[in-house]
């Protein structure tokens, strides 16, 4: 493979060039991060996938260690991304958040009032058992 570096380039210049480059590429991700978390419509799916696809907020604790690390490998990918979105925007993140948290609490109401029978209900079985 042919040597990219013009004839009087050194290695710093070549490293000073790289550096330069990424530090160039986390601003502008950052900048897409912070535009990103600008929209309830991004902050929604983020926070959904964050918490759904990576299991960022629950425990990968499983009795199968490949499936623990599997699992970890997720979370830890979910971690990665949600200290680089605090780090753009840390009021954004946590509105994100506490956006997943209240969808997830209007998830488990909806959930635990078609598992939980009601006095009424109690009642008629009762009548009926009798």
């Amino acid at each position: 493979m042919a040597d990219r570096r013009p004839p009087n380039a050194t290695n710093r210049d070549v490293q000073q060039a790289l550096d330069r480059i990424r530090r160039r590429q986390e601003r502008r991700l950052a900048d897409l991060a912070r535009g990103a978390l600008k929209s309830p419509e991004a902050r929604a799916f983020l926070g959904t996938w964050l918490d759904g696809r990576t299991g960022l907020f629950r425990t990968s604790f499983n009795p199968s260690g490949s499936v623990m690390c599997f699992q970890e490998g997720q979370r830890n990918a979910g971690i990665e991304l949600l200290a680089f979105l605090e780090r753009a925007d840390p009021a954004l993140t946590d509105q994100m958040i506490a956006e997943v948290r209240a969808r997830k609490r209007a998830d488990d109401a909806e959930l635990d009032a078609v598992q939980t029978p009601s006095a009424t209900d109690t009642r008629e079985e009762d009548r009926n058992d009798g």
